[in-house]
């Protein structure tokens, strides 16, 4: 049994090549070795049906904070670094909490930064340095820091059925992208981080401070979900946009919104 759940056996003939001493090398063994390489080319096929971020990831340009301050452009990073905090800043999305304020059943979840160079996809030049600050979501427990965890995302034929009637049509399209898009939704619940690394806040230290979250952060196990329902309910309630019977992510108004939370 494989480590995915999919059980999978020799082949006749190879058995029997085992069982006439063809192979000089154990069977056990070698069904293990097996497993694993089979298991390997699995886990990359996976991480392929996503070619930008595999790109990336093959090229060095995913790392975490640590690994980014040891690279020859961590100048760049610092820069990017900064900007995501005072981003965090601006917005309101924390307030730091002195430590005697948090309530002994919360839970104090590591903040992880996510540093990554972006390339032109034909030049292959670098043209950003980003740096995200996440919750490290695989510490949260359930019934304490997050309940659901579903976000809708739009059909594909939903999509497909859109570009088509566009250029039929002759519609006007084009795609947004919002910018720090979860940290706009309101948290569900009081969530308290450990100080970030490379965060220092005059008057405050990680041993006396942490921050309280206002707003969603990425990373979290319910994050997409809480962005998902915040958009819709300012799509409905203030905007007046109907959502489809048919697709739950689609919505209209004179005009189609699709929405995709990823």
């Amino acid at each position: 049994m494989s480590s995915r759940g999919r059980t999978r056996q020799l082949t006749k003939r190879v058995k029997e090549s085992f069982e006439t001493g063809q192979f000089d090398i154990n069977l056990f063994s070698f069904q293990s070795t097996f497993e694993s390489v089979h298991d390997q080319e699995l886990d990359m096929q996976e991480r392929m049906r996503h070619p930008m971020a595999f790109h990336s990831e093959m090229l060095g340009d995913t790392m975490y904070f640590h690994q980014a301050m040891n690279q020859p452009d961590a100048d760049s990073f610092v820069k990017a670094t900064i900007k995501e905090v005072n981003g965090h800043v601006d917005n309101g999305n924390w307030e730091l909490t002195p430590k005697e304020e948090v309530p002994s059943e919360a839970e104090l979840l590591p903040a992880v930064w996510a540093m990554i160079r972006k390339r032109d996809l034909v030049t292959n030049e670098i043209t950003k340095y980003k740096a995200r600050l996440n919750i490290h979501g695989g510490k949260q427990t359930l019934g304490v820091s997050y309940w659901e965890t579903y976000a809708s995302v739009v059909t594909w034929f939903a999509i497909r059925l859109l570009i088509i009637c566009g250029v039929v049509m002759n519609w006007n399209m084009r795609r947004i992208d919002f910018v720090m898009a979860y940290c706009q939704a309101p948290i569900e619940t009081d969530i308290y981080l450990k100080m970030p690394v490379g965060l220092e806040v005059k008057g405050s230290s990680a041993d006396t401070h942490v921050p309280k979250l206002i707003n969603n952060v990425y990373g979290g196990k319910q994050a997409g979900k809480v962005w998902n329902d915040y958009l819709t309910y300012k799509l409905e309630f203030e905007l007046g946009y109907q959502r489809s019977i048919i697709d739950e992510c689609v919505y209209y108004k004179g005009d189609l919104v699709l929405l995709f939370v990823c």
